[in-house]
């Protein structure tokens, strides 16, 4: 009854998240990326045990789902990305600079989208790690709160 009440109020954050119509120009996925790791950089603060944000089981589980929900999402960005590149190089908008490691765009495109990839892989693999764990807590109470349902 815990786990089907945690996993209807995750289902409706999604749906939240997706009834949102907000568009993101491409002025703004910068800034967001930026947001994304600071919210993550905060996370990481938020729950080291000195500072005493968890309490229950339930609020592990909770983080969890959403971050399950995060590496979800990152297979769409990253391919979104290699695609944003291999349609410039085609289109004739990129040049190689002597900054990067490549000399030539076709090479230096090739190489990002083919470690993009491996990040939207890693991705997943991080989500259904991620996953596995939210799901195995499910069942996890604190033992000394009589109040929460076994």
């Amino acid at each position: 009854e815990e786990r089907q009440g945690q996993d209807d109020d995750l289902e409706q954050q999604v749906e939240v998240h997706q009834m949102d119509d907000t568009i993101a120009t491409d002025e703004d996925a910068e800034i967001l990326a930026e947001r994304a790791a600071a919210a993550i950089r905060d996370l990481n603060h938020a729950v080291q045990p000195a500072k005493g944000e968890l309490t229950y089981p339930a609020d592990v589980y909770k983080i969890l789902g959403s971050l399950e929900a995060l590496a979800g999402w990152l297979p769409q960005a990253s391919g979104q990305l290699a695609g944003w590149l291999d349609s410039q190089a085609e289109a004739g908008r990129l040049r190689a600079t002597d900054c990067g490691p490549f000399s030539d765009v076709p090479a230096a495109v090739a190489a990002a989208t083919h470690w993009l990839q491996q990040a939207g892989d890693s991705a997943e693999q991080l989500r259904l790690a991620l996953g596995t764990a939210h799901e195995v807590i499910s069942g996890l109470v604190s033992a000394h709160d009589t109040d929460q349902k076994e």
